[in-house]
C-alpha cells in the first residue's frame, strides 16, 4: 500500500491499514521529517537502516545535523494489538501542522505523513 488517508481520533490515534500492519509488528518509530511533515518507521527500519546512519563520524557536522533532525521529539509506540493504532504526540503534530485528517505516502520503507495541505 504506497497511500492512505485516515482521521486521527480523540486520542490522537492513528489506524494503520490492515494491509501494511504487519510491517509494524516491532513497533513504530515516528519523528520530524525534512519538512513539515512526519516520518513514520517501523521501528526494525529504524534500528537496521536509519540508526547506522546517524551513528557517523562524531565530527561530522551533517551527521550531528541528522541526528538534531530526526531525534528531536523522536517517538516510539507500540501498535494496539485490537486496531492496530499508534499515538502521535502533540508536539510532532503540530509540527507537521496536523490537526485531524493524516495523509500518508510510501517512500520506500517508512511513509510521509502530512496535513492534506500539505500534499504537492
Amino acid at each position: 500500500m504506497d497511500y492512505f488517508e485516515r482521521k486521527l481520533d480523540s486520542k490522537r490515534r492513528l489506524t494503520i491499514p490492515t494491509e501494511i500492519r504487519d510491517r509494524f509488528l516491532s513497533g513504530a518509530v515516528i519523528t520530524r521529517g525534512f519538512g513539515q511533515y512526519l516520518h513514520l518507521y517501523p521501528k526494525d527500519v529504524w534500528e537496521n537502516l536509519v540508526e547506522p546512519k546517524l551513528a557517523g563520524d562524531v565530527l561530522d557536522e551533517r551527521v550531528a545535523d541528522l541526528n538534531v533532525r530526526f531525534r528531536r521529539g523522536k517517538t516510539e509506540a507500540e501498535l494496539d494489538a485490537r486496531q492496530g493504532r499508534v499515538t502521535i504526540e502533540q508536539h510532532l503534530l503540530d509540527y507537521a501542522g496536523i490537526t485531524h485528517d493524516v495523509v500518508a505516502v510510501s517512500v520506500g520503507q517508512y511513509y510521509r505523513l502530512m496535513a492534506p495541505d500539505q500534499v504537492n
